[in-house]
């Protein structure tokens, strides 16, 4: 009878299944990333903050590295770590995956000048240490529409499908105020703004009992008037309080943009400061 040697079959058995585990574990680190990379971009998009290859490169490389590191069954030094390094020829497959493409920004923040933005920056915290404040006692305030029924402009279609029927775009919007300052620690109750004071949809609810303060006119937009009574009623009172569980003085600055609906207000213990709002698209990013 022939003799065979003795092969050590159960280690080739393991160094097959670990070579398999880490070419699947290579493929869902990767689509994993390109997920999140996704959301990432379109969230960025959003916020009309401008990107470039660079930073989605050095973006996937971070999201690659933390789905890893979530992974256990990646954890074990007995399977080889799959190795990412987004090159450029990974950069431009995932571009054209997601029909991604480049495109010149228009605008405000196109147009705002970074000198400017510079110069300031030096002002504000001027204001800021002449005045004595700490960053719980700076607070930001400024307005930001929904339209909430807004449908998107295009559509996904069979390719048998030469044309898409088209419909009327809803233009229903409210508008929130939103006020938080500059440590993160104190966000205030956002002000909503709607067309209607008693909508359908709240019959038979108490407005106060609302996680907003809900306020309407004509155009659902802040007003002069509107800007006055969310101030006195709503911010005053609630940063009042704030500095009192603070243990700090009722001290602080509030920084909006010069829109036509932000009145001049005098307060003994608030200061206003307006800033031109072409500046804003640059220190929002």
């Amino acid at each position: 009878m022939r003799k065979y040697s003795k092969f050590p079959i159960p280690n080739l058995l393991h160094e097959i299944f670990n070579a398999l585990l880490a070419g699947l574990s290579e493929k869902y680190f990767d689509r994993e990333t390109k997920k999140a990379l996704v959301l990432w971009i379109q969230e960025l998009t959003q916020k009309r903050i401008p990107i470039d290859g660079e930073l989605i490169k050095e973006k996937a490389i971070r999201f690659y590295n933390q789905v890893k590191d979530l992974e256990p069954s990646c954890s074990s030094s007995h399977i080889r770590s799959p190795k990412f390094s987004a090159s450029n020829g990974w950069l431009a497959g995932f571009l054209q995956r997601h029909t991604l493409y480049n495109l010149k920004i228009k605008g405000e923040a196109a147009s705002a000048d970074g000198t400017d933005a510079k110069n300031y920056s030096k002002v504000l915290v001027k204001i800021i240490e002449d005045g004595g404040y700490c960053p719980d006692q700076v607070f930001n305030a400024d307005e930001t529409g929904l339209f909430w029924k807004k449908m998107p402009s295009g559509t996904f279609i069979a390719k048998s499908e030469k044309t898409a029927s088209g419909f009327k775009a809803a233009k229903d919007r409210v508008t929130f105020l939103l006020c938080s300052n500059a440590s993160g620690a104190r966000m205030l109750k956002p002000l909503m703004l709607n067309r209607s004071l008693h909508p359908r949809a709240l019959k038979g609810n108490n407005i106060a009992e609302l996680p907003v303060h809900f306020m309407a006119n004509k155009k659902a937009w802040v007003t002069k008037a509107v800007f006055i009574t969310w101030f006195n009623d709503c911010f005053v009172p609630e940063v009042k309080q704030y500095m009192i569980d603070m243990g700090l003085p009722f001290n602080v600055l509030l920084i909006v943009d010069n829109a036509p609906g932000h009145p001049c207000i005098e307060h003994p213990n608030v200061k206003l400061y307006f800033y031109q709002p072409i500046r804003q698209a640059l220190y929002n990013h």
